[in-house]
């Protein structure tokens, strides 16, 4: 259903012949815990496909800067080969390099679109009501499916 909703973008990132994942996820980010933030990577680390794309929209109206942000692709690898020379990948204060986080704000209903080389997170936060995102991944069937962890 989600990609049915953006199916327009989709379908000039990908064509209309689509692999897709079999269930969206439900990020729950609850409101008072540092446990909210999450960690900044790049999918294309852990396993998925190089040829997914991921959609995220929120479960509700996000007007302030407690949303998932996402940095470009060429300001990722600048970041990650910054991580890599000051060997602090993973460290305590690895936010503290991404200077280029602004949280995307984004109204019920809308959507963003990232590749799986675009670093991006989520800060922790303290708002009165937790964050609900959902995301799902989709590829174009031209390129070959990598099953992660396989």
């Amino acid at each position: 259903m989600m990609v049915e909703a953006f199916s327009e973008s989709v379908k000039k990132i990908s064509g209309e012949a689509l692999f897709l994942q079999r269930r969206a996820h439900i990020v729950l980010n609850i409101s008072g815990n540092k446990g909210s933030a999450v960690m900044a990577h790049v999918d294309g680390m852990s396993g998925i496909s190089p040829f997914a794309f991921t959609l995220w929209t929120p479960g509700h109206d996000v007007d302030d800067d407690t949303g998932v942000w996402i940095l470009d692709q060429d300001t990722s690898m600048r970041h990650l080969e910054q991580e890599r020379e000051n060997d602090c990948v993973m460290g305590d204060d690895v936010l503290a390099l991404y200077k280029d986080i602004k949280p995307a704000r984004l109204k019920l209903g809308e959507a963003v679109i990232f590749n799986p080389y675009a670093m991006h997170g989520a800060v922790a936060h303290d708002n009165r009501l937790s964050r609900i995102g959902l995301s799902t991944r989709f590829q174009s069937r031209k390129y070959p499916l990598f099953i992660r962890n396989s």
